[in-house]
C-alpha cells in the first residue's frame, strides 16, 4: 500500500513546496544529519539568528557521525567534513580548511618527554578516533611541507567522539589528534600544551550538502542562502 501511496505522497510535497514559493516568507521544517563535532562549532552559532529571520521555519537537528545516507534517512541536508561527502552531492562550505594538531596536557608532559617527529608517538599513550563512518582506528596523518607520514599510534582509550578525546587530553590521559579550533582555548588557559610544532593535517572544511535530484523545499533554500550569506 505504501509503495502504491508513495508517488501520491510526493506529488502533495511537491504541491506544498509549490505553494511555498508564493508566500512572504518559507515556512516548513527543515531536517539536518550533522557531524557531532560540527554542531557546535559551526551549526550552533548559525541557529539563533536564521531562526529570527525565518519564524515560520523549524529545525530539526540529528547529530550522526555514521555515513548517512541523507536521501533514505528523509533528511533535508546534512553537514559534514568534505572528505565524507559522497560526490553525487551538491556542497556549500560552511567552514574553511582546518588543520588537525597533537596535543597534550602539562601534567602529562611532566612524566613523559615531549616527541620531537611523529615517529615518536609511537612510544605515548595516544587517544584513538573510531572513525563512524567506516567504524575503523585511522592512522595519524601528519604533513611538514612536501613531507607525508603517517603513524600507528596506540594507547589505552579509544573513543568516537573528538569531545571526550580532548576532555581525556586535558585531564592528562594521554596524546590527542585534535581539529585546531576545538583546542585553541584549552592553550590559551594552559590546559593544554600543542606537540610537534611543524606538523600538521589539514582536512578540506565543513559544508552543507544535500541532494540535486530531489526539489529543494523552501525551508533549505533559505538555510542555504543564509549559509551562502
Amino acid at each position: 500500500l505504501l509503495d502504491q501511496l508513495q508517488p501520491a505522497l510526493e506529488g502533495i510535497g511537491k504541491a506544498v513546496e509549490t505553494v511555498n514559493a508564493f508566500r512572504d516568507s518559507p515556512m516548513g521544517t527543515l531536517r539536518l544529519s550533522v557531524s557531532r563535532p560540527s554542531i557546535l562549532h559551526v551549526i550552533a552559532p548559525l541557529l539563533k539568528p536564521f531562526l529570527a529571520e525565518h519564524p515560520a521555519i523549524k529545525v530539526e537537528i540529528v547529530a550522526e557521525d555514521s555515513r548517512q545516507d541523507i536521501v533514505s534517512g528523509r533528511f533535508d541536508a546534512g553537514v559534514r567534513v568534505g572528505e565524507f561527502i559522497e560526490q553525487d552531492m551538491i556542497a556549500v562550505r560552511m567552514a574553511d580548511e582546518f588543520r588537525m594538531i597533537a596535543v597534550a596536557s602539562p601534567k602529562y608532559l611532566e612524566q613523559h618527554p615531549a616527541p620531537l617527529h611523529p615517529d615518536d608517538l609511537r612510544n605515548h599513550n595516544c587517544i584513538r578516533h573510531r572513525w563512524s563512518t567506516d567504524a575503523a582506528i585511522h592512522p595519524w596523518s601528519f604533513q611538514r611541507g612536501n613531507e607525508t607520514i603517517d603513524v600507528a599510534v596506540d594507547g589505552q582509550l579509544v573513543a568516537n567522539d573528538l569531545h571526550l578525546a580532548l576532555y581525556a587530553a586535558r585531564d592528562g590521559a594521554g596524546v590527542a589528534y585534535l581539529p585546531e579550533a576545538f583546542v585553541c582555548p584549552y592553550f590559551n588557559a594552559g590546559l593544554l600544551v600543542r606537540l610537534l610544532e611543524d606538523w600538521s593535517h589539514t582536512k578540506s572544511g565543513v559544508f552543507l550538502y544535500y541532494s540535486g535530484r530531489r526539489q529543494i523545499p523552501a525551508p533549505l533554500q533559505a538555510f542555504i542562502a543564509y549559509v551562502r550569506r
